[in-house]
This record gives structure tokens, C-alpha cells and sequence, in this order.
């Protein structure tokens, strides 16, 4: 359950970030904004913003191990088609990502942790210091140094900054959001990232068709993809990069950076759009902004005055269609 961000032109839709209408996207960084949390999983948002590796690490871990009850009972094809019942999968998270029972949160290691699932196709940018900083806090980590051994960073990018994102120097002393910058694109694992949440419909896929090889196949069902409003995200204005890496190749764009500052939204605009979806709106409004209501009486007479007007409106369509 990502919770994402609505579509409504602020600072990072789509995301996980979740941003007050009255946040200000061109001068802060949006991945300052608050993320979903929930202290139990019975709420309107269950169990809050899960990232997709923990996701990934609960199933796989569980289908492995041969926990969490009969395979067969975490699908029903005539609820869920090919795709694992939301609360089977939240049983399988809860299984090895509890909540705290005095501060009711549950803790998610990162993706390159043992303890977060040992994602390999992360290759995070973590390095020396960040490495060390974040094994203290996580245990066992696949590092840069682990990924991708003896290999030497382009001299504009910022070392070890942490996320899976490669971003420049003057890039993170602005501030920029990660998530603008490119994955790793230099080295023998160039192009190689694959997000998580692929790893995990992978997974889903492959145990779908274990259980149900006649009606799950054993590749992903994209009969309604692409979706007719697409989820592409707004960039802040981009830069070319004039190093070359890996010998010959080119370097991916990154956020241009003018007067110590991003430009955001890019050329193409805050991509303001009817996303269909799920997505949650509380944290967008700014109370500050909210109208205050009228007192009840008010509310329910001008309820009942709108609700008598429709009716007699629809009586005499329906007799005009008659006659």
C-alpha cells in the first residue's frame, strides 16, 4: 500500500510525499513532506505508507519459508484476480514487520539491508561514512562498495548521499529532491536498477501461477496498461551533462542548478491530472484555508430545500418524458 500523493499540481505527486496545497514547491524541497503513518491497520489508511521492497521481502521471504498458512489462501480469483489479497499480504508484512507495541509504529529497514530484504538490484549510493553510519543502524548492508567494487565515481556527483539516486554536487548542496536524479548509470551495473515493486509483482506473478496455472499466467497481466491518464511525475528543469562515463557513454540529464537554486516544475508543468486511483487527500488541504462551515441547522435546511428542488425538478422530467 504506497498511499500516494493525488495528482493536483503540488510538489510531489505521485509520490509518497505529501504536500499541503500551500507548500511551496519552487523554493523547498518536497521530500521535507510527510509520508503516510498509522498507528494500527484498521484505520481508513490500514496500515499507512509500506514501501513496495518491504512488500517484496514479506512475501518472498514468507513463500520461501513456507510461513504464513496455505499459499493458495493468500489469492481468490473472483476478488482479486492473479494479485494477492491486500490483507493476506498485510499478514505476511506484520509477520516480519510488526508495530512496536509501546510506540505502535512499524520499523522498515532500508532495501539494501539483510534485514530489509536484501534487494540486490538496489545499488544504492552509499559509501564510506554513510556506509559505516548506516550498518550501525541497520546491520549487514550491500554498499557501493559491495555492488559495485573498486569502482570510481564521475567527479561532479555527490558521493554517498544516500537512496538509490545519483545526484550531482552542486545538485544536494541545492537541496534537490533524490528522486529528480538518475539511478546508477555509470560502472558495470549501468542500467541494471529495477524498482522494487517489479520484483514484487514478479514474485506475485510466479506464486499465481503456481496456485492457478489455468487462469494466471506466467507473465504479468497487462491487459489495462498502460492506464489512459498516465502517472508520470513533474521534473523540476533538467541539465545535460557534458562527462562522459563508462568510456564513451553518455551522462543521463540532472537538475539544473541556476544561482545556487532548482527550477521547479520543468518545462512540462506540475502535470496536473484525473490519475484514476486511490489516493489520499487529508495532508493536501491546508486548514488554514478550509471555509469554516455553517452551524448544523443551517447545513441541514439548506440540505432539505436543495434535496426538495431535485425532487420536484426530477417529477416534472419524468412527466414531460411521459407525455
Amino acid at each position: 500500500k504506497a498511499l500516494m500523493a493525488p495528482y493536483l499540481g503540488q510538489a510531489c505527486a505521485g509520490s509518497p510525499h505529501h504536500c499541503s496545497e500551500s507548500f511551496d514547491g519552487t523554493t523547498e524541497s518536497c521530500k521535507a513532506c510527510p509520508k503516510i503513518s498509522t498507528d494500527d491497520d484498521t484505520g481508513p489508511y490500514g496500515p499507512g505508507h509500506v514501501p513496495p521492497h518491504i512488500s517484496h521481502a514479506a512475501l518472498a521471504k514468507a513463500y520461501n519459508e513456507g510461513e504464513g498458512g496455505n499459499v493458495a489462501d493468500w489469492f481468490d480469483y473472483e476478488l482479486n484476480a492473479c494479485r494477492v489479497l491486500p490483507h493476506e499480504l498485510l499478514k505476511l508484512i506484520r509477520l516480519y514487520y510488526p508495530r512496536d507495541e509501546v510506540t505502535k509504529k512499524a520499523a522498515y529497514p532500508p532495501p539494501f539491508s539483510v534485514t530489509g530484504g536484501n534487494y540486490p538490484l538496489e545499488f544504492v549510493n552509499v559509501f564510506g561514512e554513510s556506509c559505516d553510519k548506516e550498518t550501525a543502524k541497520h546491520g549487514e548492508l550491500i554498499c557501493f562498495e559491495n555492488h559495485s567494487p573498486n569502482v570510481e565515481y564521475p567527479s561532479y556527483l555527490e558521493v554517498g548521499h544516500g537512496s538509490p539516486h545519483y545526484c550531482t554536487k552542486e545538485g544536494k548542496a541545492a537541496d534537490v529532491n533524490n528522486d529528480w536524479c538518475p539511478y546508477i548509470f555509470f560502472g558495470p551495473n549501468r542500467g541494471k536498477y529495477r524498482h522494487p515493486h517489479i520484483a514484487f509483482s514478479a514474485v506475485e506473478t510466479y506464486i499465481a501461477h503456481e496456485i492457478m496455472p489455468e487462469k494466471c499466467g506466467v507473465t504479468w497481466d497487462d491487459t489495462n496498461y498502460p492506464s489512459k491518464v498516465d502517472t508520470t511525475v513533474a521534473f523540476p528543469k533538467m541539465a545535460d551533462v557534458e562527462e562522459k562515463v563508462n568510456g564513451d557513454k553518455n551522462s543521463p540529464q540532472q537538475p539544473a542548478v541556476d544561482d545556487e537554486k532548482w527550477t521547479w516544475p520543468g518545462p512540462k508543468g506540475t502535470k496536473k491530472k484525473p490519475v484514476l486511483g486511490n489516493f489520499a487527500i487529508n495532508l493536501y488541504i491546508d486548514p488554514e484555508k478550509v471555509v469554516e462551515k455553517p452551524d448544523d441547522t443551517q447545513v441541514s435546511g439548506t440540505a432539505m430545500i436543495g434535496l426538495a428542488l431535485f425532487r420536484v425538478i426530477t417529477a416534472i422530467a419524468i412527466m414531460e418524458t411521459l407525455a
